[in-house]
């Protein structure tokens, strides 16, 4: 929900953006660090939910938090 950019809230303008509920490809690459090849692959073998709408293919929030969950954690690094 945005508000009127000439509302004021004590002097100062405020602005509220939303929450995204749904990335790009390129947004979901720059919020988890992951590669395009890796989300691709795994959007292909099914692991990695994603829709196509008017076009574009997105992948909602939830699902790359479910898929980036659903990974078990790592063990620690061996050197």
């Amino acid at each position: 929900m945005r508000t009127n950019p000439n509302e004021t809230l004590g002097g100062n303008t405020s602005v509220v953006t939303p929450e995204k509920l749904a990335y790009s490809i390129p947004e979901a690459i720059l919020a988890t660090g992951l590669g395009r090849t890796f989300l691709y692959d795994r959007m292909m073998s099914g692991e990695l939910k994603s829709r196509k709408l008017g076009g574009r293919r997105v992948i909602l929030k939830n699902d790359l938090m479910d898929y980036l969950n659903s990974s078990p954690p790592g063990q620690g690094l061996s050197l």
